[in-house]
């Protein structure tokens, strides 16, 4: 939830950022941070996202346009005088200093009395539970343990917001996993701004108040969790907020925001939903999808409704993932849960599928190859 409260506290108006007079990477940036928010910058590589965090960290500088901190200009201010923490991947922890040495550091740079030092410290190693190794150099630690230091350096001065840049990105899955929620559960306690910069989706929804999807410099969507995962405007952000099933066809008809689709001539008339433009009966669109949004059953109340033919069958543990070929239609993956009865399928098994137009998203034009998701 968006903890706004009354002015935000961060606002880009008309950014951008021109590299050799030439390559735009961020592209009239138009962002407001509001106060005490988890707000993620997620996109591909190149996207303008960490350009973005280091403008504002003040790295970099915009070529035009202004940011605003607290309603002051920030363009000017030297990034030492910004009240942010700041955490990168590779945590940037001095190898000289103890764990204790390295977070008092940014409070001896602020002139912080040496008692109000050790306490901040203490407390601080408290919040991120690293009491036991406040003695330790930075090699003796693991890359999780590091990682908790470098955040916990970022928040001992008690800055008004905390900038992170793919800080998660060396670490294994299952440490990863432990680390978001620990990253969510110190924002809820504090209550700061947080702005986070990542390429991976699941952290993306793991973690965030409101997720900005970024491409060519641009937002391309923002907005909470929830409605950029469901409710996608583009196939950019449909493409990039995990699988779908893309198929492309002409419009037959449109009622409101319910369209009807033709895949080919022969094929089954295909009910889904306008996302983005609006779409006129005789135009080109492109149909998406979840896997998880097709069910193996001729489901009551479902708008489309087939027969098709297993043509694929991958195990992932949880689920099964079947590549499904329906006449007129097209192939179509599904992922079935397997805890479901019914989940023992061989490739030409005959089975109903279903789904609901409301999962199904209508989008102008035909069908864009697939974005990175890279670094």
């Amino acid at each position: 939830m968006t903890k706004a409260n009354g002015a935000p506290l961060v606002v880009f108006e008309s950014v951008d950022k021109v590299y050799d007079g030439m390559t735009k990477v961020v592209d009239d940036l138009n962002l407001r941070i509001e106060q005490g928010e988890f707000l993620t910058l997620l996109g591909p590589s190149g996207s303008g996202k960490t350009t973005t965090l280091m403008m504002l960290a003040g790295f970099e500088a915009p070529t035009k346009g202004n940011i605003l901190f607290d309603g002051a200009p920030l363009n000017n201010v030297p990034t030492y005088k910004r009240d942010f923490g700041i955490v990168f991947q590779n945590y940037a922890l001095f190898p000289h200093m103890t764990v204790a040495e390295n977070l008092a550091f940014p409070l001896r740079m602020r002139r912080i009395g040496k008692s109000d030092i050790e306490a901040r410290v203490q407390r601080t190693l408290s919040m991120v539970k690293l009491d036991a190794l406040k003695d330790r150099m930075p090699t003796q630690l693991s890359g999780g343990q590091q990682q908790r230091v470098a955040l916990a350096r970022a928040l001992v001065f008690e800055p008004r917001m905390v900038l992170m840049d793919e800080p998660l990105g060396a670490l294994d899955k299952q440490l990863r996993e432990h680390m978001q929620l620990e990253i969510k559960r110190l924002h809820e306690e504090l209550g700061i701004a947080m702005l986070y910069v990542t390429h991976d989706q699941s952290e993306a929804l793991t973690m965030s108040d409101r997720i900005a999807v970024f491409d060519e410099g641009r937002i391309q969507q923002i907005g909470p969790p929830r409605d950029v995962y469901a409710r996608p405007q583009t196939t950019f952000v449909a493409s990039f907020m995990g699988e779908n099933n893309r198929l492309d066809g002409t419009v037959n008809a449109t009622q409101g925001r319910d369209v009807s689709v033709q895949m080919n001539a022969n094929g089954p008339p295909i009910r889904a939903m306008q996302a983005g433009d609006a779409v006129q009966a005789g135009e080109t669109v492109t149909l998406m999808v979840r896997p998880e949004s097709i069910r193996i059953s001729h489901a009551d109340g479902a708008d489309n409704s087939f027969d098709g033919r297993i043509e694929e069958v991958v195990y992932h543990g949880d689920h099964v993932r079947l590549g499904i070929a329906v006449d007129g239609v097209g192939t179509l993956v599904a992922r079935h849960p397997v805890s479901e009865a019914g989940t023992e399928f061989t490739p030409g098994d005959t089975v109903p599928v279903s789904w609901s137009a409301q999962q199904m998203h209508a989008f102008a034009g035909s069908s864009p190859s697939n974005p990175s998701n890279g670094d």
